[in-house]
């Protein structure tokens, strides 16, 4: 029989020789560092808030990239850090990030209202169609969504 051992979930390791197919947690001596490297994200998660808060958004960028890379499947971070680069007018970074959470969540209304967003800035114009229209029927009384949507077919019409 084969058990699996983990740090983090993503690292597996088989152990030899166990009687019955159960996952083994990590040990005592790695909980201390586990728990200090959640620490450590949920500070940078504080301080890119913070510095989104004040409005310094590069700031805010470089404490939300810190946090994507401690915890690379949290949605979260892409989402702030691309509402970050938006305000920067960094239409093209913004609409990756935006991707990135979407691939791990596809049900975030407010990354697809974003996207289209900067698919708009973009003249992507299709593409922003198509997301407003996500976003509103993954949130259906959003009115900021709405509102992007309005001016999406106002735009067009003139």
């Amino acid at each position: 029989m084969v058990i699996f051992t983990s740090m983090f979930f993503a690292t597996l390791r088989p152990v030899v020789g166990s009687a019955a197919p159960t996952i083994k947690t990590a040990g005592e001596d790695t909980r201390p560092a586990f728990a200090e490297k959640y620490r450590a994200y949920q500070s940078s998660v504080r301080a890119g808030k913070a510095a989104f808060d004040r409005k310094d958004y590069p700031k805010a960028i470089e404490h939300y990239s810190k946090a994507a890379g401690m915890s690379p499947f949290d949605t979260q971070s892409y989402l702030n850090r691309g509402i970050a680069q938006y305000r920067l007018g960094r239409w093209k970074e913004a609409a990756e990030d935006f991707d990135r959470a979407l691939v791990i969540d596809p049900r975030i209304g407010t990354a697809y209202a974003y996207r289209g967003l900067c698919r708009m800035k973009t003249s992507a114009y299709q593409a922003a169609l198509y997301d407003y229209k996500k976003a509103l029927k993954l949130e259906p009384n959003n009115g900021k969504f709405k509102e992007h949507l309005r001016a999406y077919e106002k735009g067009m019409l003139e």
